[in-house]
């Protein structure tokens, strides 16, 4: 293990290196969904433990059981059931132990979210499997072999948030760890998972090929192939992935806990080691390679205000590279006669699940918002083209948005403190208020479109229906004119027979005076009639 090279600065001997990566899965996940896409993952032996809220127990997927069997040497564990397995006393306190830490992240879960929500159903939680990490990088090799635990959180939103914990031991210096921060995600090495499978490749490239890429092309493409068995093909490419997201950018977010530190002062608590060393702190939360020359002031406003209400321990939620737990000498001794790490644990996730949720919270909003300007280019596209944008598309888009925002804000509902201060004061460092106000713009901007959208509808239908009265006008008035003329015309047959009977009488022409006289009277009679049932109806039409 590496010493480092002698200085008087403080040196880090005990850390928990974190790492939370939040993505899109490319489309929201119905509760039916998450049962097919659990019972995928476990295929795949990457699952080891679920816990679905409001429940106040995890289970232990029966892939793990038989594996932990086997570990204890249970014969013919694989044809035992489940039930009989967990039976054995030493199994199930082999699992428990195992899943120490899963208990302890969805204990605070119950512990400090609004129960109502809770009930919801809306996310779960999943104990993935352990990775043993050999560091092959030249530059990064002191840290020899390292455990890499995951846990997973599946929202129906269809957001993902997957926690990487990597505990790290040595005697690192300042510069160490913001190396360590810099380059181990990238670093070259070699991880082996429980089953045996070994690969050469990156922690990055590892999370992205078994993990990332194995959920998008299990929700992306489960209703092309019609089953979650989309898996198994291999024309499943990176770009017709990327295509299918709704936003292809991965957020990383890092925390780095702090456990043990040892310098020349006499820094008992937290706070006495931020003050003694705060250019060290600070450059370590910013992975600031020039900290030596840290003005104080720089220093302080870059690191922001400690959130913890106990002097035993610091955290700094920051907006820059790595968010920070400062344990302390006092604690440290308080935790030596205890299990001291799942009680460091249990402190540490006092940072690290507010911090997951925040990022859960800024996906969310990124995801939105894409869509929402996505359709935004899409609408004023088919509009230029002359194509028709109903309203009713309009409003579809505006209700995901609603619940999306929605979501947000349910994210937030911590009742306790200090996860709750910690969620507030780090939407305000990320700016997740900025980002939620913006979202909101784009909802009354689509609401404009909306009422737009209605009202040229509403005048078209208008101006449609003038359109039909002015031709029906029309229609009558030509219809009322062909009778005007089969009147006369009729009465032409007419004024004949009334001759044929008035001559033999009168005389022809007293008789043809007489029937030019009526025919013209009931020819002016018809005309002024029909006028004025003409001008009745332009009236109305006018009104």
């Amino acid at each position: 293990m590496r010493t480092g090279a002698e200085s008087t600065e403080v040196r880090f001997e005990d850390l928990d290196l974190v790492y939370i990566i939040s993505f899109d899965l490319g489309a929201p996940i119905e509760a039916e969904d998450l049962k097919e896409l659990l019972e995928l993952l476990e295929g795949y032996k990457l699952i080891e433990g679920i816990w679905i809220p409001p429940s106040e127990k995890a289970k232990a997927t029966p892939e793990f059981v038989r594996r932990k069997a086997k570990e204890l040497g249970i014969k013919d564990a694989e044809k035992i059931s489940i039930e009989e397995l967990m039976k054995n006393e030493r199994l199930l306190e082999e699992i428990n132990r195992a899943h120490a830490m899963f208990k302890e992240i969805f204990s605070m879960d119950l512990r400090v979210f609004d129960p109502e929500y809770l009930k919801l159903g809306r996310y779960m939680r999943l104990k993935l499997i352990d990775l043993n990490v050999s560091i092959k990088d030249p530059e990064l090799s002191y840290l020899n072999e390292l455990k890499c635990e995951l846990y997973l959180l599946l929202h129906s939103v269809g957001v993902a948030v997957l926690t990487a914990w990597i505990h790290l031991n040595g005697n690192f210096s300042t510069d160490d760890l913001i190396k360590i921060e810099k380059k181990l995600r990238n670093a070259k090495c070699t991880i082996k998972d429980p089953s045996g499978n070994i690969a050469e490749e990156t922690l990055r490239g590892f999370v992205k090929r078994k993990i990332i890429k194995t959920l998008h092309a299990a929700v992306l493409f489960k209703g092309e192939y019609g089953s979650y068995d989309a898996l198994k093909r291999s024309d499943i490419t990176e770009d017709k992935i990327m295509k299918k997201l709704r936003t292809p950018f991965t957020l990383v977010r890092v925390v780095l806990c702090i456990r043990k530190h040892r310098c020349n002062g006499k820094c008992t608590t937290a706070e006495d080691t931020v003050e003694n060393h705060l250019r060290e702190v600070a450059g370590i939360s910013g992975a600031y390679g020039a900290w030596r020359y840290y003005r104080e002031d720089a220093a302080k406003k870059d690191l922001g205000e400690n959130l913890s209400p106990d002097v035993r321990y610091a955290i700094f939620v920051t907006d820059g590279p790595v968010s920070l737990f400062l344990s302390s000498t006092m604690l440290d001794e308080e935790l030596k006669f205890k299990d001291r790490e799942l009680e460091y644990r249990s402190i540490e996730l006092d940072l690290v699940q507010p911090v997951e949720f925040l990022s859960l919270s800024e996906m969310i909003l990124n995801v939105y918002t894409s869509v929402c300007r996505n359709k935004f280019e899409e609408f004023r596209e088919r509009r230029r083209k002359g194509e028709i944008v109903r309203p009713s598309e309009i409003e579809e888009i505006r209700k995901g948005l609603t619940d999306g925002l929605e979501e947000y804000r349910n994210v937030s509902l911590f009742i306790k403190d200090p996860s709750r201060s910690i969620m507030e004061h780090g939407k305000e460092r990320l700016r997740l208020s900025d980002k939620a106000d913006a979202l909101k713009s784009l909802l009354e901007e689509l609401d404009d479109m909306s009422r737009t959208l209605y009202e040229e509808e509403t005048l078209k239908k208008q101006e449609d229906f003038s359109k039909a009265q002015v031709e029906l006008g029309a229609r009558q008035e030509d219809l009322s004119r062909k009778q005007v003329l089969l009147t006369i015309l009729f009465g032409i047959f007419g004024a004949f027979q009334a001759m044929e009977y008035l001559e033999p009488k009168l005389g022809f022409f007293p008789a043809f005076a007489l029937t030019l006289t009526i025919f013209t009277l009931i020819s002016l009679c018809y005309k002024l009639y029909i006028r004025g049932k003409l001008h009745l109806f332009r009236r109305k039409k006018a009104e």
